[in-house]
C-alpha cells in the first residue's frame, strides 16, 4: 500500500480497505458495521427505516457494531463532487469539509458547514483528537473532543486546526519531525483528511448524511487527501475511472507524464479484479527538501501520492503498486491481510512485464529476492510471526507460483485475479481458509493444497524459471 524508501523490501504495511456494503439492523437503534473505518471516506447514508419515532444512525460506522448485511435498510452513494439530492427524496444532512493551509506551517486548517434538514431531531460531532477548535456556531462543546447541535437550522458550522505533519509508524501516524507520511512544506503540502465521527437521530422521516470536500485557495482534493499549493493536474479517462494526477509546481516528475498516466490507463484494464473507482487521485510528491518516509501511500478507496522521482520501468513500479490496492476492496481477516501488500507487489511486476517496462530476467531476480531464506520463520497467515517486509516480499513470491497454479490447473482460463475478484466481490471479511476454498474452486485441490502450505506454513515455493503470464483474466 505504500512503499518505504531505502532496500528493496524495506517497507511497512498500513492496513487499507474500501467499504464495499454495509447493512442496517431494525428497531430504534440503527448501527453501520465496517472492518475498518479510515476508508470510509466521501458518501452519502441513506437510512430507510420508515417506522414513526426517534431513529438514530452513528457514521462512520465503528468496529466491533454488528450488522444485517443483507438488510435493505442501508444505500451508500457516492458523493465526492459535492452536496447531492438522496434519490429517493429523503432528507439528509450534507455538510462541506473545507481545506485551508494556514500560516503556520505544520498546520492546516477544517471546517464543516451544516445544513440540516427539518427532520434532524439531534447531532453530536467528535473530532479527531489531534484537533483544537478555533471556532463554532449552532454546537456547544459536550466534552471529550464532542461538540453537539443546539438546534440552530442556519449557520451551523465548526472550525478547528490539524497539526499536518505526520509519520508512518507500527501502523499508527504520529507527529515527528524528521520522516514523513503527510508534510506542510511551507510552498506546498500534502496532508491527511480529517475523518469526525457523526452521530444523529430524527422523527419519523430517515435522515441520511451527505458529505463534500473543498479546498480554499490553491490546492486539490481526493476523498482522503489533500494537496495545498500551486500545481498542474492533467486527467485521463479510461475503463470507467478518471485519473486525475497532481504534480506540484515545485517538483518534476522523473518520467514522462502521458507514459504514467498510459501505464495507469493500461493497467485499469489488465487488472480484471472488479472494484473500479470512479476517479483515481494520484499527487507526484516533491522530494526537494523532504525526508519522506515512504515511496509512497495509498488512502481510502482511490487516493494515492508516490515520490516524484519514483519510475515506471522497474519491478518494484510504485505507482502501480498504489494503483493495485485501490482496486483491493475486499475485507480481510488478520489471517489474510499478507494478499495486501503481497499482490500488490507482484501485480506491481507483473503489469510492469506486460507492459514492456521490464524484462522477465527483472521479474525473476525480484521473486528470487524473496526466497533466500530471509523470511524463515514467518507465516504468512500468522502476521505475528512476520518479519520486516514477509508480507510484501514473501507475499508476492506465493502470489506468483499460485497465479502460475491456477493458470495451468484451469488451462490458461482463469487466474489469481479470478479469486481477487471473488474476494472482492464478498460482504464478509475474508479468511485464510476462505482463501484456501477460493483456491480450490478457481483451480483444483492440489492449488487449495498449495495455498494452504505455503501460507500456513514455512515451506516456501520455488521461483517460477520464467514468469508466467497465460490467457486467464
Amino acid at each position: 500500500m505504500r512503499l518505504r524508501s531505502g532496500l528493496v523490501c524495506a517497507m511497512l504495511c498500513l492496513g487499507c480497505f474500501v467499504l464495499v456494503g454495509f447493512g442496517f439492523t431494525g428497531g430504534a437503534a440503527l448501527s453501520v458495521s465496517a472492518e475498518d473505518v479510515d476508508a470510509v471516506i466521501s458518501h452519502s447514508v441513506l437510512a430507510g427505516e420508515t417506522v414513526p419515532g426517534v431513529r438514530q444512525l452513528s457514521w462512520p460506522p465503528h468496529r466491533g457494531v454488528s450488522a444485517a448485511p443483507d438488510s435493505p435498510l442501508g444505500t451508500l452513494i457516492a458523493s465526492a463532487a459535492g452536496p447531492q439530492e438522496p434519490t429517493d427524496q429523503r432528507s439528509a444532512i450534507a455538510y462541506t469539509q473545507r481545506f485551508v493551509q494556514v500560516k503556520q506551517q505544520g498546520t492546516f486548517q477544517a471546517s464543516h458547514e451544516y445544513r440540516v434538514p427539518e427532520e434532524l431531531r439531534s447531532l453530536r460531532v467528535r473530532l479527531p483528537p489531534a484537533a483544537t477548535v478555533t471556532d463554532k456556531s449552532g454546537f456547544s462543546h459536550a466534552g471529550n473532543g464532542t461538540y453537539e447541535w443546539t438546534g440552530a437550522r442556519t449557520a451551523v458550522s465548526l472550525t478547528y486546526q490539524m497539526p499536518a505533519n505526520r509519520s508512518h509508524d507500527d501502523g499508527d501516524l504520529r507527529a515527528v519531525s524528521d520522516e514523513y507520511a503527510y508534510v506542510d512544506a511551507g510552498e506546498w503540502a500534502i496532508v491527511e483528511q480529517p475523518q469526525p465521527d457523526h452521530h444523529w437521530t430524527w422523527d419519523d422521516q430517515p435522515v441520511g448524511l451527505e458529505r463534500s470536500v473543498r479546498v480554499a485557495g490553491e490546492g486539490a482534493a481526493g476523498q482522503r487527501m489533500v494537496y495545498f499549493g500551486p500545481y498542474r493536474e492533467y486527467t485521463r479517462e479510461a475503463h470507467g475511472q478518471q485519473f486525475r494526477l497532481i504534480v506540484p509546481e515545485a517538483t518534476a516528475l522523473s518520467v514522462d507524464r502521458r507514459a504514467l498516466l498510459d501505464s495507469l490507463a493500461a493497467a485499469s484494464d489488465t487488472l480484471r479484479v472488479g472494484d473500479r473507482d470512479d476517479e483515481v487521485f494520484v499527487v507526484a510528491a516533491p522530494t526537494e527538501g523532504v525526508e519522506w518516509q515512504l515511496r509512497g501511500l495509498q488512502r481510502g478507496p482511490a487516493d494515492f501520492w508516490v515520490q516524484a522521482d519514483e519510475p515506471l520501468a522497474t519491478p518494484e513500479n510504485v505507482w502501480l503498486h498504489e494503483y493495485v490496492h485501490t482496486r483491493q476492496g475486499y475485507r480481510l481477516a488478520p489471517d489474510l491481510e499478507w494478499t495486501r501488500e503481497g499482490t500488490a507487489v507482484y501485480y506491481a511486476a507483473l503489469l510492469s512485464l506486460e507492459q514492456g517496462l521490464v524484462s522477465g530476467d527483472a521479474i525473476r531476480a525480484r521473486l528470487d529476492s524473496c526466497a533466500d531464506g530471509e523470511f524463515g520463520a514467518s507465516t504468512l497467515s500468522s502476521p505475528d510471526t512476520w518479519e520486516p517486509s514477509a508480507d510484501y516480499c514473501l507475499g508476492a513470491l506465493v502470489a506468483s507460483d499460485l497465479d502460475r497454479r491456477l493458470r495451468l490447473a484451469s488451462d490458461g482460463e482463469r487466474s489469481l485475479q479470478t479469486v481477487l475478484r471473488r474476494l472482492n466481490a464478498r460482504e464478509q471479511p475474508a479468511t485464510a481458509e476462505t482463501f484456501v476454498i477460493l483456491l480450490g474452486s478457481v483451480g483444483d485441490g492440489s492449488v487449495a493444497a498449495a495455498g494452504s502450505l505455503y501460507t500456513m506454513t514455512t515451506e516456501r515455493p520455488s521461483p517460477s524459471p520464467s514468469p508466467f503470464r497465460g490467457p486467464g483474466s
